[in-house]
């Protein structure tokens, strides 16, 4: 009788999860390009350690930005990198002679987060008020600074908040990662739809300088090695809950790529479940515990059928529920992306996502993560 209720009431959890999260994200129309005059200055921020493999990239994308180049900046900050990180920037720089507007800077370490400390560092340094965060393992789009304008013109907000995609090909790995970070972004929009933010990513994010310092920067977490996104958004929220937009337009999305191998992405995964369990967002708790309470019965199906306490057309029900959900979650943030997913992809990722949840969980609350070559306690 217990286990029949714990059945039923993750089921009904996460399917409510999944209406609330569909919901929020069809009532956030996409942002139409207004083509106001370039009027607002940005300063990008974006700290690097050992990225000479994907910093052409980035330095490619940065060329190509259709915007006035005298209201921009880009700072880079150099954490300690050991390869060839430094010297591909400063030929970018004479090659393109822009040591008006990029420069580079070395790390100040402060506190036991190397990103939080280069973010600080810039900030510290930026000519103008509005700050945007990136990777290096990114791809700017043409009309990032454009569409950024158009927003804050329009809404005046203190933080806007960009969407993030994976630059993927056709194995299987890339595919899945694709397919869990698209989850994880229409989580961030519908839950903005619904005035519920918890999500945001700081490979593009933007907000006002003089209130990062109003409310305080990093301080109380810089203690924790990850989170220069999701605890900064936290403490806008607090105090300025309806001055955070969010840019939700095809062409304002920034690209990086997935991890190479399951080691890394795991590594990945338990950095980014290790923060988000230190908010103190109920509704976030809430959508945390109902899917890992789904995907923790999802695992236990085959035990339940083996020991006969579920027949094979109750299994089949659970199946065909996961897979109606996972369609009705990934349908519209695949399509809006214009990301191309394989059947047989989608359906391998769904057989192996449960158990890599559960593993990202336990070890979040247990174990360490390797970033950038050094090693974090949770």
């Amino acid at each position: 009788m217990i286990i029949n209720l714990l059945l039923l009431f993750s089921c009904v959890a996460y399917f409510f999860v999944i209406y609330l999260l569909e919901d929020g994200f069809n009532r956030i129309l996409s942002v139409e390009e207004k083509k106001h005059l370039n009027s607002t200055s940005f300063s990008v921020i974006i700290p690097f350690r050992n990225e000479e493999e994907r910093l052409p990239q980035l330095i490619e994308s940065i060329t190509q930005i259709d915007y006035e180049a005298s209201l921009t900046e880009f700072i880079f900050v150099d954490d300690d990198s050991t390869d060839n990180s430094v010297n591909i920037l400063q030929n970018f720089i004479q090659e393109y002679c822009i040591e008006n507007y990029v420069s580079i800077i070395k790390n100040e370490r402060k506190t036991a987060s190397p990103k939080k400390d280069a973010i600080n560092t810039a900030i510290n340094i930026a000519k103008h008020n509005w700050i945007i965060t990136t990777d290096a393992d990114c791809i700017l789009p043409k009309k990032w600074f454009s569409l950024y304008n158009d927003y804050i013109t329009l809404f005046n907000s203190k933080m806007v908040i960009g969407l993030v995609s994976y630059k993927t090909k056709n194995k299987f790995l890339e595919q899945f990662q694709l397919l869990d970070f698209l989850s994880l972004q229409k989580a961030t929009i519908g839950s903005y739809g619904m005035n519920k933010t918890f999500l945001c990513n700081g490979a593009n994010l933007a907000f006002r300088k003089d209130t990062f310092h109003d409310v305080g920067g990093f301080e109380g977490n810089d203690h924790i090695a990850s989170g220069d996104d999701i605890f900064l958004m936290e403490k806008f929220k607090k105090k300025y809950q309806k001055d955070i937009g969010l840019l939700k337009h095809d062409q304002a999305i920034v690209y990086t790529f997935p991890k190479y191998s399951i080691k890394e992405l795991i590594n990945q995964r338990i950095r980014w479940a290790s923060k988000t369990s230190k908010t103190n967002n109920s509704f976030a708790q809430f959508v945390g515990l109902a899917v890992l309470a789904w995907n923790l019965i999802l695992i236990s199906l085959p035990v339940l059928f083996i020991i006969d306490f579920l027949n094979i057309e109750m299994l089949i029900v659970f199946l065909i529920f996961k897979v109606t959900t996972d369609y009705i979650h990934l349908n519209k943030i695949i399509h809006f992306y214009n990301h191309q997913i394989k059947p047989v992809d989608l359906l391998l990722s769904t057989i192996c996502y449960p158990f890599f949840v559960v593993w990202i969980v336990i070890n979040s609350l247990f174990g360490t993560y390797y970033w950038k070559g050094r090693r974090f306690k949770k």
